[in-house]
C-alpha cells in the first residue's frame, strides 16, 4: 500500500511541475512575442542588387502584386521584359545604385530594394513594403 501511495504522490509532484513550467512558459512566451514578430523584418537586410537582379531575371514570369492589383512581370537578363495585367507592354530595368528601376509607360520608373519572402520576393520604396513577386 505504501508503494502505491508513493507513487501517487510523485505523480502529482510531476503534474505540478508540469503545470507550473507551462505557466513560465506561457508567461514568457507572451513576453517574447512582440520580438519575434519584429525579428524576422529587423534581422532580414535587403539583397545585394546583384544578388536581386539575378533572382528577378531569369525569364520566368512572377506573380505580381501592388496595391491589391495583380499582374505578372517578367524580367530578362538583357533589361527588358514584360508587364501582363489590364494590359500587356514591355518593360525595361536598370540596377541604379542599390535599386532596380523599372520603366514602366503607366507607372514611371519605380526604383525598389528586395528582400527575400517565401516563395519570392518583396519589393520596397523607401521603407515601404511596395511589390509582392512570388512564384
Amino acid at each position: 500500500m505504501a508503494f502505491r501511495f508513493q507513487l501517487l504522490d510523485m505523480h502529482r509532484q510531476a503534474v505540478r511541475r508540469l503545470v507550473l513550467s507551462l505557466r513560465i512558459s506561457s508567461r514568457l512566451a507572451a513576453l517574447l512575442a512582440p520580438i519575434a514578430i519584429a525579428t524576422p523584418i529587423l534581422a532580414q537586410e535587403f539583397l545585394p542588387v546583384e544578388q536581386a537582379a539575378k533572382l528577378l531575371s531569369d525569364g520566368s514570369p512572377w506573380a505580381a502584386v501592388k496595391d491589391g492589383r495583380n499582374a505578372r512581370l517578367t524580367f530578362a537578363p538583357d533589361g527588358t521584359g514584360s508587364f501582363e495585367g489590364p494590359v500587356t507592354m514591355p518593360i525595361n530595368w536598370s540596377v541604379k545604385g542599390q535599386e532596380i528601376c523599372m520603366e514602366l509607360r503607366f507607372a514611371g520608373a519605380p526604383c525598389l530594394r528586395f528582400r527575400r519572402i517565401a516563395g519570392g520576393l518583396l519589393g520596397y520604396s523607401g521603407k515601404a513594403e511596395d511589390l509582392r513577386l512570388t512564384r
